[in-house]
């Protein structure tokens, strides 16, 4: 009887397992279609990059945009950066360190 309560666990977990990798694999493809489409979007709309986009962005002059952009950098310019370094950790050392040579810090 307890050999079968623990197959009957272990078909549970691996179940459970399969499910939640199912369910990751929805996500990363869901994640994958939205970014394209934004990155379409952006295209559409004259950017020839994404970098002229946040370039753009980060450089508006208009009042209401400026105000989006300093408001998301102050709510999330932590999480920002830590991205940035987590994918090109030498493009924020670089920076730092040019930034403290700039200001002789």
């Amino acid at each position: 009887m307890a050999r079968k309560q623990d197959a009957d666990r272990e078909i549970r977990r691996v179940a459970e397992e399969a499910k939640a990798a199912d369910n990751e694999v929805q996500r990363h493809a869901k994640s994958t279609a939205y970014i394209s489409e934004v990155l379409g979007v952006i295209k559409k709309a004259g950017c020839g990059s994404l970098f002229e986009f946040m370039d753009k962005l980060l450089t508006t002059h208009d009042q209401q945009q400026s105000s989006q952009v300093s408001w998301m950098l102050v709510a999330w310019g932590a999480e920002l950066l830590d991205s940035i370094c987590a994918c090109q950790p030498q493009v924020t050392n670089d920076c730092i360190l040019l930034y403290m040579t700039a200001y002789h810090i």
